[in-house]
């Protein structure tokens, strides 16, 4: 069960905005600011919304409570709350809803402060471009997308957004199956 999040209103004067992103095995970090805390932030397209990491926003004020349930068939708890605002450079958000989990086991794994997860709601007006090779994360409006001069350097894959995630239409041994576009997942 996904809890619904209010879509957050992004504040964005630009038309594109280039952020540069780490690498860290498959996860692709980015830095940015929840309040007064910056940090690395897990790009994960398959969070439907933000993931806060309870290491370092456990003091914030608890809105709902819940259980979830975890790849590793574990329960944790985890609570949702609302933090003032989250920074990304030049486009911001005020008064985001967030949910706020323990995510020390992908610290643990990578060796990196991870301050929470980017999750798809926050990106939902925009065209998101991955370079790989150049580490670059651009995060386009849909307008100057539109008016992208080299159409022939990307690729369009159609998809549905179901519970703020991506999901595909794809065919693994000649058989179609749906799988979902999970920037955070790491592996297939």
């Amino acid at each position: 069960v996904v809890l619904k999040s209010k879509d957050p209103i992004p504040r964005f004067q630009d038309k594109k905005l280039i952020i540069p992103f780490r690498q860290v095995g498959n996860l692709i970090l980015v830095e940015a600011t929840v309040d007064d805390q910056t940090g690395y932030f897990i790009l994960d397209t398959g969070a439907p919304y933000l993931v806060l990491n309870a290491t370092y926003f456990r003091h914030y004020p608890q809105t709902e409570v819940y259980a979830a349930l975890g790849v590793s068939n574990q329960t944790t708890d985890i609570f949702r709350t609302t933090v003032d605002s989250l920074t990304l450079r030049t486009l911001g958000y005020e008064h985001v809803e967030a949910d706020v989990a323990d995510l020390s086991h992908l610290e643990n794994n990578r060796g990196v402060q991870i301050l929470g997860l980017l999750g798809c709601n926050l990106f939902k007006q925009f065209v998101l471009g991955i370079d790989f090779e150049a580490k670059n994360l651009t995060i386009r409006t849909v307008e100057s997308f539109e008016k992208f001069d080299s159409p022939n350097q990307y690729n369009t894959i159609p998809f549905e957004l179901i519970n703020n995630t991506i999901a595909l239409n794809a065919q693994v041994n000649e058989e179609n199956v749906r799988v979902v576009f999970d920037t955070g997942a790491e592996i297939n």
